[in-house]
């Protein structure tokens, strides 16, 4: 009878040790993590001409300037797309900027002028006229050399007379600088780089003053700075307004 009593109490006891060890290993067990659901968003996109590095005002586009860059559909509006224009890159090699292009920008048309497209007379605001003036090579009358396309100046007419000395005035202001360049003429048959030039926008009653200022004197540009330039600031002032012009062995003086 004892023996039986044993064996129960000693099945029962490992029936409770089994009971013990299957609650330990449930609390250990790790717990189940929800299962992650990754959505993949796609964006329709649309390959876009953009410039490969940044373009100047009055350059020409070459091919090596041009590339084609991925771009969200929704924003493509008004831009040059490879399906749409597929050999846009071959099509606009040699087209000029209308506008500086920043790199990596969309190129748009409208900031594009077409092959043999006259690039001065587009620059050109309503009503305004282009007038080169000669430079001189060093940068002297041009403040250093550090005047650009799109600069404003003063234009100042520095005269040597025997008989008053040398006396300056300022004829122009806040003038708008179209582009300096070389002044090209023939020499021997062969084009040559005769000097400097600056093109400046003017007023026609302007530019008819400064051709005449011209004669028998210097013209020096001085820069204006950023915050005193442009149509905010009186646009191409003239100061003091000439009221005739005399003329001394030949030589037209305006004041």
């Amino acid at each position: 009878m004892k023996k039986n009593r044993l064996i129960i109490l000693g099945g029962a006891m490992g029936l409770g040790l089994m009971a013990a060890l299957v609650v330990v290993s449930r609390e250990n067990a790790p717990i189940p993590q929800p299962e992650r659901i990754i959505e993949k968003v796609v964006i329709n996109s649309v390959d876009v001409l953009v410039t490969r590095q940044e373009v100047a005002a009055g350059l020409s586009l070459e091919p090596a300037s041009l590339v084609w860059q991925e771009w969200p559909i929704e924003a493509s509006r008004g831009l040059i797309t490879r399906t749409d224009r597929p050999n846009a890159i071959t099509e606009l090699s040699g087209a000029m900027a209308r506008n500086t292009l920043a790199a990596g920008e969309p190129v748009r048309p409208d900031r594009l002028l077409e092959k043999g497209s006259r690039f001065m007379s587009v620059m050109l605001a309503p009503g305004k006229r282009a007038l080169a003036i000669p430079l001189d090579q060093g940068g002297g009358t041009t403040a250093g050399g550090f005047v650009l396309p799109n600069d404003y100046v003063d234009v100042i007419r520095v005269e040597n007379s025997a008989q008053r000395g040398t006396s300056s005035q300022i004829i122009l202001r806040n003038v708008r600088v179209l582009a300096i360049g070389p002044n090209v003429g023939e020499k021997a048959g062969e084009k040559v780089a005769l000097g400097q030039t600056a093109t400046l926008e003017l007023a026609p009653e302007q530019a008819e003053f400064l051709v005449s200022a011209m004669q028998g004197a210097t013209i020096v540009l001085t820069l204006r700075g950023i915050t005193e330039s442009g149509s905010r600031k009186g646009q191409n002032e003239k100061s003091p307004t000439p009221a005739r012009t005399i003329i001394r062995a030949g030589i037209a003086t305006a004041f």
